[in-house]
């Protein structure tokens, strides 16, 4: 999460230039069968006229980890993806499992039961697998995909490039003007690691949305 993130929301208790999620949406798309919002929305339309389904569902969703709380031996929180939040639970028998992942602003991909609490009357997340955003990227990343356009300054990319080189990702850069647009892969030589200290440089001097870790 950028610096400016966390002022912004210890100032103000939001975030208000960005969300720190939206520096891996693009990359979680091909994870997640859709976003926090829509899968609410189809929590939502599951009422009837005798109460919610009770059935379960597998689901699969990546964000932003909050209000992370211990009960007992099971863990609480919160998952936010910048369009919606969900509220789960860890249960003792996995908690230890993911006791290294689990922390406040940590971004995770998560697989677990969706079901309706009738006790409680609300649906709860129940997790049963947890992986760090950073380490499926890492592991899976082919090629970097750099958006560039009349702005676009290579020396200071190629700054940023050398710090994280040699590694196992690619690099394309996708040139791009009012009057056309041309795409590059660099050689060998520009391969790079994609690690989360590669996307904060990037960042900070890109933006998150021209940039994205392509794993096909």
């Amino acid at each position: 999460m950028s610096q400016l993130l966390k002022n912004e929301f210890t100032s103000l208790g939001f975030y208000f230039s960005g969300h720190p999620f939206d520096a891996y949406r693009e990359d979680c798309k091909h994870l997640t069968k859709s976003n926090l919002a829509t899968l609410k929305k189809m929590m939502d339309s599951q009422k009837n006229g005798n109460g919610y389904n009770d059935k379960e569902s597998m689901i699969q969703v990546a964000g932003l980890i909050t209000n992370l709380k211990r009960r007992g031996n099971n863990y609480t929180f919160k998952i936010d993806d910048g369009s919606a939040i969900l509220e789960g639970i860890i249960f003792g028998e996995r908690r230890e499992n993911f006791r290294d992942l689990l922390s406040n602003n940590s971004l995770l991909f998560l697989k677990g039961r969706l079901r309706f609490d009738s006790f409680a009357d609300l649906w709860q997340f129940v997790v049963e697998d947890a992986v760090s955003i950073d380490s499926i990227i890492n592991k899976k990343a082919k090629t970097l995909l750099i958006k560039c356009d009349s702005k676009f300054d290579p020396e200071r990319l190629q700054k940023i490039l050398q710090v994280h080189t040699p590694g196992s990702c690619k690099i394309q850069l996708n040139y791009e003007t009012d009057i056309n647009s041309t795409k590059l892969k660099l050689g060998e030589e520009w391969t790079v690691s994609p690690t989360k200290e590669l996307r904060a440089d990037l960042t900070a001097e890109l933006g998150s949305h021209n940039f994205q870790f392509i794993s096909h």
